[in-house]
């Protein structure tokens, strides 16, 4: 199974740096790519930094079985639109979000049919969850406070 985290930030922000946020990096994804990692899943990372098109990224979503994103609420317009074209690219692929503006602003998020799951509040179990069933069992996830250990 082809697993990605995509930071939906801007594209081209590392060829083009113009401030200190195209050197930041999603620390709550490298969690969870590191906890999935732990216990048998690997995923790939990928950053619309380091990307120019859209069209670059039509190709990489067109070979993907699950993408997860972190969503705040300065990314979200770009999270919609990724999800939008990974769909359009790729109608089998499962968008997993959760973040920020999941929470806060749940009824924006839950507007979006192209979120397959979205989680609220903290992810790791969430996340578990969803990699061993690969499909929720409901799209909006409340998630709880981890209780995960070393595998």
């Amino acid at each position: 199974m082809r697993m990605a985290f995509l930071d939906a930030d801007e594209l081209g922000q590392w060829r083009r740096p113009h401030g200190v946020h195209q050197q930041w990096q999603d620390l709550g994804a490298g969690l969870l790519m590191t906890l999935a990692q732990q216990y048998g899943y690997a995923f790939e990372s990928i950053s619309l930094k380091g990307l120019n098109v859209w069209a670059e990224w039509r190709l990489i979503a067109k070979r993907l079985d699950v993408l997860c994103m972190n969503v705040r609420s300065w990314r979200f317009e770009t999270a919609k639109r990724a999800a939008e074209i990974a769909k359009d690219t790729n109608p089998s692929v499962q968008v997993w979000v959760g973040g920020m503006h999941c929470t806060a602003a749940a009824n924006e998020v839950e507007s979006v049919p192209e979120f397959d799951a979205i989680v609220q509040g903290p992810g790791e179990e969430a996340l578990l969850s969803l990699l061993e069933g690969s499909s929720p069992a409901q799209r909006v996830i409340r998630g709880t406070l981890s209780q995960y250990s070393d595998p």
